[in-house]
């Protein structure tokens, strides 16, 4: 039985080549097939596609309404520093490994996910999130307040080797009893309570470290590329005043980027609200 598998699976695999149409169950079934049957593939023949397996799973996921806050909008706080600057200059999302991270138990070691295991363990993540204001990430993420917020708006379309989903936030009990079910949604999509705050959406990737963006002209649009466009950037209630003249330079020259019909980056600046001295509001900063 397992021979007559292989062999039907190796046939399903033909007319996926042919078709350049696949499928990472029936990659993954011809895999397993393939060693219960005793036909062990060449090095490089398994390698091919347990790297297209990989590619596939990430591909699954895919933007719908849901991810975000509205219209498509996502957050992201950061430092502001030469890395922000040259990701938003050259628009692309720089996409961390693991030992990047700044939870050690990212990506945590799951029996079934690795190097000996179908599934790999060498993916990235760029965190994004649907709270928009949000004092503990201000403070976590922007270095004290001195860093940016960076609104996002997206659109349908993901590139090859990338997908999209939100995070799911349970406890450390839970997450041990469910460790060996779904996998895979477990290593990249899953995490501790203590973190739903953050209302997190991931984009991610197999291996691949930076995901570029542009806004997408139809009827032609970019397909190797995010359907993504800057529509805010927020500077944190501590941003240096020295700095302020770079980044409004910045908005600016981006804004003259764009065509006459597309939308304009907004500037604005985080400062301690008047009517509550525990949260911040946005002030629009004249360009």
């Amino acid at each position: 039985m397992y021979q007559e598998a292989f062999e039907y699976y190796q046939k399903a695999i033909e007319i996926m080549e042919a078709h350049s149409d696949f499928n990472h169950v029936v990659i993954s079934n011809y895999l397993n097939a393939s060693k219960l049957s005793g036909n062990e593939l060449l090095k490089h023949v398994y390698e091919h596609w347990r790297d297209m397996l990989n590619t596939l799973l990430v591909n699954s996921f895919q933007w719908d309404r849901f991810l975000s806050s509205g219209n498509g909008r996502l957050y992201k706080y950061s430092p502001f520093n030469l890395n922000t600057l040259d990701s938003l200059i050259n628009q692309y999302f720089y996409l961390p490994q693991k030992n990047q991270l700044n939870d050690p138990i990212e990506m945590p070691a799951i029996s079934g996910i690795g190097s000996d295991h179908l599934i790999d363990s060498d993916y990235r993540i760029c965190s994004f999130s649907k709270n928009q204001n949000s004092m503990l990430m201000w403070s976590h993420y922007t270095e004290n307040h001195q860093g940016i917020m960076v609104e996002y708006q997206f659109g349908s379309g993901i590139p090859n080797g990338f997908g999209i989903g939100r995070v799911k936030y349970t406890n450390g009990e839970k997450r041990k009893m469910d460790q060996d079910k779904y996998i895979f949604n477990q290593y990249l999509l899953t995490k501790n309570k203590e973190w739903a705050y953050e209302e997190e959406v991931r984009l991610m990737s197999y291996k691949l470290d930076k995901a570029y963006y542009s806004s997408y002209e139809y009827p032609n649009p970019d397909r190797s590329k995010l359907n993504v466009r800057i529509s805010c950037i927020t500077l944190g209630c501590n941003f240096p005043c020295s700095k302020l003249q770079l980044i409004t330079n910045l908005v600016v020259t981006m804004n003259e980027k764009r065509k006459d019909y597309e939308p304009k980056i907004i500037l604005r600046q985080a400062k301690i609200s008047d009517d509550n001295l525990f949260s911040v509001e946005y002030v629009p900063i004249e360009i």
